[in-house]
């Protein structure tokens, strides 16, 4: 169990996200990052599934009200009781103990638990969504219980691979499927050969472009279903990637599709930062998905 001193710049709880909840206009929500949420339960012996405490640029700050094992992704090192520890393996914590995460490597980092967070469930998760009300990112004061922990002692495990991540002059590559308007776009050639930057004002509902406009006659389209990862053209020009607390329909030209392979890489790309396109095929999209999904549940990351 847990207590948060401070919450960092936007810290919350998050699982795989809902499922079958668009027909009542809500999107899935759950972890930006699905690989390293994974991976940080792996680390523990939990399902894969298990909720985690998703960090954005800046981890929390809190204090052990119970003894916990943790397993930190997103930064090489926090602060436990004002000395440095590193996060290679899981970290044992015990009662009284004060934990600072700080700065993260990259935009998001997650925080996994031996057992299991409890918290509101809404929907059939607990992932916290920006949008609802009822559920809320972590607050100063929030007491975090935790059921469930491992009875056997856990065995040390250190990452023996790293995602790998293809790059363009030494920016990430994001593979894109063409979308349904596709054919209204003039330059889709310069989305595919241009840079982009992440702009400062993404979250969690979606991952805002700037670069080369993208030229069009008409940038509306009668208001459709949207889906993670879909690529939006605005009326500006600008593109943006719908994310996972995304609103469930809209009516912006639809460019393409983030491979779902690539959205952990985009999720964790850092604000004003260039990321690049390219296109890909639904079916190799997909085929690089399940491959990526083996290499999580099996022993390629984590024994």
């Amino acid at each position: 169990m847990i207590r948060i001193i401070k919450s960092g710049m936007y810290s919350s709880i998050q699982d795989l996200g809902r499922t079958g909840v668009e027909k009542f206009g809500q999107s899935e929500s759950g972890a930006m990052n699905f690989r390293a949420m994974m991976l940080s339960n792996k680390m523990l012996d939990n399902p894969l599934s298990n909720p985690v405490i998703e960090m954005t640029i800046v981890g929390p700050e809190f204090e052990v009200l119970k003894d916990i094992t943790i397993a930190v992704f997103g930064t090489e090192k926090i602060r436990l009781n004002g000395s440095i520890v590193s996060t290679a393996s899981f970290i044992e914590l015990k009662e009284g103990d004060h934990v600072k995460v700080g700065r993260l490597l990259d935009t998001r980092g997650y925080i996994a638990v031996d057992g299991r967070m409890n918290s509101n469930h809404i929907l059939g998760s607990q992932s916290v969504h920006s949008q609802l009300l009822d559920i809320h990112p972590l607050r100063e004061g929030d007491v975090i219980k935790i059921d469930g922990a491992n009875e056997a002692s856990l065995e040390k495990k250190i990452m023996s691979k790293y995602p790998t991540v293809k790059t363009y002059k030494g920016k990430p590559v994001i593979r894109v499927m063409i979308g349904e308007d596709a054919e209204r776009i003039k330059n889709l050639d310069s989305f595919f050969k241009e840079s982009y930057t992440i702009q400062s004002d993404s979250n969690r509902m979606a991952i805002k472009l700037s670069g080369t406009k993208i030229e069009a006659d008409e940038y509306d389209i009668v208001s459709d279903v949207t889906r993670l990862g879909l690529i939006q053209v605005t009326k500006d020009g600008n593109p943006m990637v719908l994310m996972n607390d995304r609103q469930t329909t809209g009516g912006y030209l639809r460019l393409g599709t983030v491979a779902k392979v690539d959205l952990p890489i985009l999720a964790d790309a850092r604000l004003e930062s260039l990321v690049y396109f390219e296109e890909i095929s639904i079916e190799d999209a997909r085929a690089l998905y399940n491959e990526e999904m083996e290499r999580i549940q099996g022993t390629y990351y984590l024994p």
